[in-house]
Parts: C-alpha cells; sequence; structure tokens
C-alpha cells in the first residue's frame, strides 16, 4: 500500500482564507479558523516573543506570553464562529471587534484554545491510500 503524495499536500487557498472546524467538546459550536501556518501569525508571533526578549532581557515563558497571545490569535487566526451565545442564551455575531475583545480576556482562555486547536485542523487533509504493484525502495542487504 502506498500514499498518494497529491492527498497530503497543503490547501494554500484554505490556510489562508480559514475553514470551519466542529468542536467536538462543544456541541453545536462551530470556529472559523486560517491555519496555524499562516504566514501572517507567525511573523506576529514571531515579533512578540523578539519584543518580550528584548523587554525581559531573556526569552518569555508560556505565562508572560498568554496574555498578549489572544489578540494575535483573534487578529490573525480566527474569523468566525457559531453557535456563541451570551448568558441569556441570545446568540454572539462574530465580528472582528467581538473576537479580539472576547479573547482579549485573559479568562477566556478556553475560547482561545479552541480557536487555536481550529487553526491547527485547517487546511488538513485525510490522506489517500493506493494499492501499489512494486515497492519504492529495494530492502538493503546484509552487510558483513
Amino acid at each position: 500500500m502506498g500514499i498518494k503524495l497529491s492527498s497530503i499536500s497543503r490547501d494554500s487557498a484554505t490556510e489562508k482564507e480559514g475553514e470551519w472546524q466542529d468542536i467536538a467538546e462543544w456541541p453545536g459550536v462551530r470556529i472559523k479558523a486560517r491555519s496555524i501556518n499562516s504566514k501572517d501569525y507567525q511573523i506576529a508571533r514571531e515579533m512578540l516573543m523578539q519584543k518580550l526578549a528584548r523587554t525581559l532581557g531573556r526569552l518569555a515563558t508560556s505565562p508572560e506570553m498568554e496574555p498578549m497571545l489572544g489578540k494575535l490569535v483573534a487578529t490573525h487566526l480566527l474569523r468566525g464562529w457559531e453557535g456563541i451565545d451570551d448568558d441569556d442564551g441570545k446568540p454572539i455575531e462574530y465580528s472582528a471587534k467581538v473576537g479580539l475583545e472576547k479573547l482579549s480576556d485573559p479568562d477566556m482562555n478556553a475560547l482561545e484554545q479552541q480557536v487555536i486547536w481550529a487553526a491547527i485542523r485547517t487546511g488538513d487533509r485525510d490522506p489517500e491510500f493506493t494499492a501499489s504493484a512494486t515497492k519504492n525502495s529495494e530492502v538493503p542487504s546484509a552487510t558483513s
């Protein structure tokens, strides 16, 4: 059995535009996210890490980055949500402004983590397998 190489190639357009992901732990909730591999996100995250390193005189720890990470996630990864309601059960309509507000709140870590999970899954494809007629490489011979 072999793998169809084209079936595992990245979907750059989907990674850039975003893709809806169902959140298994939260039935009825879907998050649209750009890929965690998004160049904008990667650059912004790296710049944040460098800024913190200059300020602290060392690499920042995860807890030190946490207050700013939500803003990066909202700005560069989150593109929409469905199934998120306020305390009265009214749907909270997604907008970039509302997303930034919610993910800037350190108490919304669970939402931030679900957006990151969705971003990790965005662009993933299920590999397709083929029945290979021949092996891709020969078995190495034993040497003495």
